[in-house]
C-alpha cells in the first residue's frame, strides 16, 4: 500500500529522473540543455507515469510546452503517451494540436493533458465540428459571471492561467474521458449524464452549448415548441438542471 501511495506521489512530484530536486523553473531551464535523445527519456517517463496513475505533473506541461515551442514533435507523441491511433490522429493534425497546447496547457493546468491525449485516441478531435469548436471558444469573450465562477471552483485566482485556458482544459478532459464526469453528492445527476452522453455521441453539441453558457451565462432549450431561456435564474427548474451541469464541468477545472 504504502508503494502505491509513493507511486501517485511520484507521479505529481518526481515524474521523471530529471525533474528530482528541482523546481519548475529550474525544470524547465534544465531542459534546453538535453540532446533529443534524453528529451524522449524525459518524454517516456513523463507519459508513463500519467499513463499508469491518471495523474498529470506540472513538470509534465512543461516538457510538452517545451517540446512543441521548440518544435520537437516528433517527441509530442510520447511525451503524451499516445497509441498508434492517437499518434496517427496527432501527425494528421499536428498544427491544430501544437497550437491547442500552447494556448490551454499549463503547469497550472496540467491535468487536462489527460483529457487532450485520450481524446487523440478515442478520435473525437478528427471530426472537423470539433475543432472547428474548440478553435472557436479560443476566441470568445467569457461573460463576468462565467469567469468568477470558474474562478471559484479552483479556489482562487491565477494570473499566469486565464478562466478561458481552465475552462478548455477542463472540456478537453471530458472529450477525453466521458465516462469520469462526475456527479457529486446526487448519483442519479441527469446533468452529468447529460454531458457524459454528449461528449460521447454529439461533442460538436457539447462544445456548442459549452460556448453560449460560456459568452451569455445563458442557455436556451426547445422543448415541445416551446424555448426555455435565463436558464441560470434562480428558481428556474431547468436553471437548476443546467447549474448543475455547470457545477459538473467545474469540477473538471483546474
Amino acid at each position: 500500500a504504502d508503494e502505491d501511495l509513493l507511486a501517485f506521489q511520484r507521479s505529481i512530484y518526481r515524474p521523471s529522473i530529471g525533474t528530482e530536486g528541482k523546481t519548475y523553473q529550474e525544470y524547465e531551464d534544465y531542459l534546453k540543455i538535453l540532446s533529443e535523445a534524453q528529451l524522449i527519456v524525459e518524454a517516456d517517463q513523463m507519459s508513463e507515469g500519467m499513463l499508469s496513475n491518471g495523474l498529470v505533473s506540472s513538470y509534465h506541461a512543461s516538457l510538452l510546452l517545451f517540446l512543441v515551442k521548440n518544435k520537437h514533435y516528433e517527441v509530442v507523441g510520447r511525451c503524451l503517451g499516445l497509441n498508434e491511433s492517437g499518434l496517427a490522429l496527432f501527425s494528421e493534425y499536428q498544427e491544430f494540436v501544437c497550437t491547442l497546447i500552447v494556448d490551454v496547457i499549463h503547469p497550472s493546468n496540467a491535468q487536462c493533458i489527460y483529457g487532450l491525449a485520450k481524446s487523440l485516441e478515442n478520435g473525437v478531435l478528427s471530426r472537423s465540428a470539433v475543432r472547428a469548436g474548440l478553435h472557436n471558444l479560443q476566441t470568445i469573450s467569457l461573460h463576468p459571471n462565467v469567469k468568477e465562477r470558474i474562478i471559484k471552483s479552483v479556489g482562487s485566482a491565477k494570473a499566469e492561467v486565464s478562466p478561458k485556458q481552465f475552462l478548455i482544459g477542463a472540456l478537453l478532459r471530458i472529450l477525453g474521458q466521458p465516462l469520469g464526469v462526475g456527479q457529486g453528492n446526487n448519483p442519479t445527476c441527469q446533468s452529468a449524464r447529460g454531458i457524459s452522453m454528449w461528449s460521447q455521441h454529439a461533442p460538436a453539441k457539447l462544445i456548442h452549448m459549452v460556448h453560449a453558457a460560456a459568452v451569455h451565462n445563458d442557455l436556451s432549450f426547445r422543448f415541445e415548441d416551446k424555448v426555455f431561456g435565463n436558464s441560470f435564474r434562480v428558481g428556474s427548474k431547468l436553471g437548476s438542471s443546467v447549474g448543475c451541469g455547470i457545477c459538473n464541468l467545474g469540477a473538471y477545472v483546474g
